[in-house]
């Protein structure tokens, strides 16, 4: 693992002491990697799409090791993202180059690599073709427990068809990307135009316990 001084958004951080794990965590520089003499000796890496870790798949090809990329945004999403929160069209027209580079250094790193697992339909239509064996996943985090039966989803639904007052749930972290902060205007514009909004519930991560 690379150490990362960066500051995270996630609700649901824990502090661990690395004296209490079953297993060894070694932080190392990812820039020197193909120098570590121990690196050599592992059976599989499981190593995410970024620029820090492009270059992972061929140190493992070098040293006959077996190679799986984590993907998480596709290209087009990146692009929308950038779109989302940069208004300076110099600073969003330098991060479409620098985007698109790292689009031609990911794709080259992902068909090197024995595998490739796809969180979400738009990276694996994105990249299915160039490795042979793509693995498409959902980190749904739901079970079938904590889903409502179809009775009460009928329910529900009749109310919304009836004009009864409507609920609205939002659900993860409250940051930009994830539209959290569009929360009050939404639900002022649904007042605007004369919905019956009842209430509005807002439910982080940290909340999920």
């Amino acid at each position: 693992m690379e150490e990362d001084l960066s500051t995270s958004d996630h609700l649901d951080n824990i502090l661990v002491d690395t004296k209490d794990l079953s297993f060894q965590i070694i932080v190392e520089n990812f820039g020197t990697l193909q120098e570590n003499e121990k690196f050599r000796e592992v059976s599989i890496v499981l190593a995410s799409v970024c620029d820090r870790q492009n270059h992972i798949s061929r140190i493992c090809k070098l040293n006959k090791i077996s190679c799986v990329y984590v993907t998480e945004n596709s290209l087009k999403t990146r692009i929308q993202v950038i779109n989302s929160i940069t208004k300076n069209i110099i600073i969003r027209i330098r991060k479409y180059i620098w985007e698109i580079a790292q689009e031609l250094n990911q794709r080259y790193s992902i068909a090197l690599a024995d595998g490739i697992q796809c969180n979400g339909t738009p990276t694996y239509k994105a990249y299915q073709k160039i490795n042979p064996y793509p693995f498409l996943y959902f980190d749904s985090r739901i079970t079938e427990q904590m889903s409502i039966d179809e009775t009460e989803l009928a329910q529900r639904t009749s109310k919304c068809a009836g004009h009864s007052p409507l609920n609205l749930l939002f659900s993860g972290r409250l940051v930009q990307i994830k539209g959290a902060d569009s929360l009050i205007l939404v639900a002022q514009q649904l007042k605007n135009l004369a919905l019956n909004l009842n209430s509005l519930f807002v439910e982080t991560e940290i909340l999920k316990d």
